[in-house]
């Protein structure tokens, strides 16, 4: 099962941005080598082009849009039965001199716990954190305990907040928070753009998620001439849109395992692939 896990790991990076450029220039390079020089002029001409669209904004937020636009913001008139608000980990800096080398959040999951923050105050809905620790070697605390002190630094009781610190994905954030607290009816927070891939998930594990997306990426703005630039930003949105279809695609395969009573075996080894498409971002 370990094998399986890193395999579909590896694999993995190299069908999403920016793995998939370095799969294109690296095919370029063998083809050179092997004197397939009309293949080699192709695969070159496709990643500058690629590499160029991917780094404009106009072609990033074409990408990122449709996920954020998938699921509209929370309407707190939805709640009735709710028992929890769910907090997807994002990442984590885990060993940050200023707080003493502890593990705190990095931008993107905070401002998921910040909004969590906000519903738990317009609803008084207890929190559930969802998110383990990295497997480096000198990993630090678990994403959810950095989450739930970070909440009890804004103020929040302890009676409140509540954690699942093992999963490694977004399909282990489902299936741990499951296991451990059995809730039905949760309000879900992630980033606007991962929200299709986890309502998707969650729904596969028998939960009833109200999507309260945050975290937005596109500007919104409209174009200037500097937009069709290129630009790491932009690079960045492009990137994470990709994983976002792929993984889609892959759970929508998942789901179809599931529905038709997928072994116990063959559950698992599903779990170990989509570890592929699911790092939390």
């Amino acid at each position: 099962m370990a094998a399986m896990y890193w395999l579909s790991k590896i694999a993995g990076a190299f069908l999403i941005l920016p793995g998939l450029l370095i799969a294109i220039f690296g095919g370029a390079l063998a083809a050179l080598a092997l004197k397939r020089f009309s293949l080699a002029k192709g695969l070159l001409i496709a990643g500058i082009v690629v590499g160029y669209a991917i780094s404009t904004e106009p072609v990033s937020e074409g990408l990122i849009l449709p996920l954020e636009n998938r699921h509209p913001v929370f309407d707190v008139s939805t709640i009735s039965g709710t028992e929890y608000i769910v907090v997807l980990g994002a990442a984590t800096i885990e060993h940050s001199p200023e707080y003493g080398g502890r593990t705190v959040l990095a931008p993107d999951a905070l401002r998921r716990v910040d909004y969590a923050i906000d519903l738990h105050q317009m609803t008084g809905l207890p929190i559930i954190f969802s998110g383990g620790s990295s497997a480096k070697p000198k990993g630090g605390d678990s994403e959810a305990e950095a989450a739930k002190r970070y909440c009890m630094k804004r103020g929040l009781p302890e009676t409140v907040l509540f954690t699942e610190p093992t999963s490694r994905n977004t399909d282990e954030n489902a299936s741990e928070t499951r296991r451990l607290y059995d809730p039905g009816r949760i309000i879900l927070v992630t980033s606007a753009f991962h929200m299709p891939r986890s309502v998707l998930i969650f729904l596969q594990h028998d939960m009833d998620p109200i999507p309260a997306p945050t975290d937005f990426k596109a500007g919104r703005a409209g174009y200037a001439f500097l937009s069709f630039l290129p630009h790491r930003h932009n690079t960045y949105i492009s990137a994470v849109a990709v994983k976002e279809y792929v993984g889609l695609l892959f759970y929508r395969i998942v789901g179809i395992f599931r529905r038709e009573g997928q072994s116990a075996a063959g559950g698992s080894e599903i779990s170990m692939v989509a570890a592929a498409f699911s790092s939390t971002i």
